[in-house]
């Protein structure tokens, strides 16, 4: 089996699903984040290699007990945290898909909001009638 490129014109309709899809979990989990919903945790897949990986230096997260705390952290922030992408593709090969994402990381406080560049590749995997994440990895290019 050949890997699909579902951001390729011509592609099979299901394969077009998979991107709304992997898409969708994406928006998913950035607004569960943004929320500051603890149902965050959900969308990984609870693996111990399983890992959030994030732009900052202590920001590498791997398996369900350790995503948990990193998400009870993230749900403690009087921060509001939420992204804006202008790029997202997706491409898959069977019950594997992997996306990039790039635009802007913005968090909103107090003193109102900042804006960052940011980047996010992950590769998620179909289990259960759901696209579960096993890597996240976002990053701000400098």
């Amino acid at each position: 089996m050949m890997p699909v490129d579902v951001n390729q014109g011509g592609a099979h309709p299901q394969d077009h699903h998979v991107r709304e899809q992997v898409l969708a979990a994406l928006d998913r989990l950035t607004g569960l984040i943004n929320a500051q919903d603890m149902a965050a945790l959900e969308e990984f897949y609870p693996a111990p290699d399983t890992v959030f990986i994030g732009s900052e230096a202590w920001e590498i997260i791997e398996g369900p007990v350790k995503l948990a705390e990193f998400f009870e952290t993230i749900c403690a922030q009087p921060d509001r945290f939420s992204w804006s992408w202008r790029h997202r593709s997706v491409s898959s090969f069977g019950d594997v898909a992997w996306l990039y994402a790039d635009g802007e990381f913005i968090r909103t406080g107090a003193e109102g909001e900042d804006r960052t560049p940011y980047r996010v590749t992950g590769v998620l995997i179909f289990v259960d009638g759901h696209w579960r994440w096993r890597q996240f990895h976002g990053a701000q290019p400098i």
